[in-house]
């Protein structure tokens, strides 16, 4: 399970020889938003590099949005590999694979991997990720996605307070999740087990006042750039007006 180092210590050594690579979201995104525990990356980077075990983060969803130079950055942790999806080029179709030149050289021209996309060095999508790249360089946008998502877990914390509904909202980089749970959510199993007719609830309300919430409760949403304070204002307004008719 993520944020559980001694299972996977105990799972790599067992097969010992036999796992090719370790592939793991460096923030779970895919089951809403889940934070690694403090030190559980560097923990998994140490273990894995002890039994000379490349590590490859999937960074489809938090490059570029935690910092200039993604999770890596970030957690001062370096993998092996890291892939990264259309957040590089702003939308437009591109995809990226970076890491070790002792890995990548296998599927270079004359390598033993083959290799191939049909967008490989398309022109304009080149081009989009060359400015969106520079956009992004200085760490401003990643600062303000921080700051607004910081500033959506404090408001929504502090309705649900006020209405004393158990909840909590979890998120990095712009991209949070709320869950109707009253403990904090570390893995998948967890995130599967909360309310999710509550959650199902306050999506439909939402919806009815104009503010769309991804139906899956084991999903997540985001902000970007271009969203303001009053957007932020207008979303938790909405589920305060919600969490008032919670019983």
């Amino acid at each position: 399970p993520y944020n559980d180092i001694s299972s996977l210590e105990e799972a790599l050594k067992s097969n010992r020889g036999e796992v090719a690579p370790v592939i793991l979201e460096p923030v779970c995104f895919n089951s809403g938003a889940i934070l690694p525990v403090n030190g559980y990356l560097e923990q998994v980077r140490e273990l894995t590099s002890k039994l000379d075990v490349p590590l490859i983060f999937d960074e489809v969803i938090t490059g570029f949005r935690l910092a200039p130079g993604g999770a890596q950055q970030y957690f001062h942790v370096q993998t092996d590999i890291s892939v990264f999806g259309k957040a590089l080029g702003n939308g437009f179709p591109i995809s990226a694979v970076v890491g070790r030149e002792d890995i990548l050289s296998l599927s270079a021209p004359g390598g033993r991997v083959g290799y191939g996309g049909t967008y490989n060095g398309n022109q304009i999508s080149l081009a989009a990720a060359d400015a969106t790249l520079e956009a992004l360089a200085d760490g401003q946008i990643q600062t303000k996605l921080s700051n607004m998502t910081s500033t959506i877990i404090e408001w929504v914390r502090e309705a649900a307070e006020t209405e004393r509904v158990n909840l909590r909202t979890q998120g990095i980089g712009g991209q949070f999740q709320i869950y109707f749970t009253d403990k904090e959510v570390r893995d998948y199993r967890e995130a599967a087990g909360i309310n999710r007719a509550m959650y199902s609830d306050l999506q439909r309300d939402l919806r009815l006042e104009g503010v769309l919430l991804h139906p899956d409760p084991l999903f997540h949403h985001g902000v970007t750039a271009s969203h303001t304070r009053e957007d932020l204002e207008r979303l938790v307004q909405a589920i305060t007006k919600h969490l008032r008719k919670t019983p």
